[in-house]
């Protein structure tokens, strides 16, 4: 049982809170995650773009 489930490896060099995700930037090429207060954005590897973009519309939906 994942007791963080909002908190997933996007890339092999980083782990993020898709809860404090402002927005995602890109396109199907690749994209990259946006947050407040922080001027670098996160790449997202291509093996976890479809898994992230289907936690941030549950987020965005609740």
């Amino acid at each position: 049982m994942n007791t963080a489930p909002y908190i997933i490896r996007v890339h092999r060099a980083f782990l993020v809170n898709l809860r404090k995700v402002k927005e995602a930037v890109g396109n199907s090429q690749g994209f990259r995650l946006v947050f407040d207060n922080i001027d670098e954005t996160v790449p997202v590897a291509r093996r976890s773009s479809s898994q992230v973009k289907d936690l941030l519309a549950q987020i965005h939906r609740s």
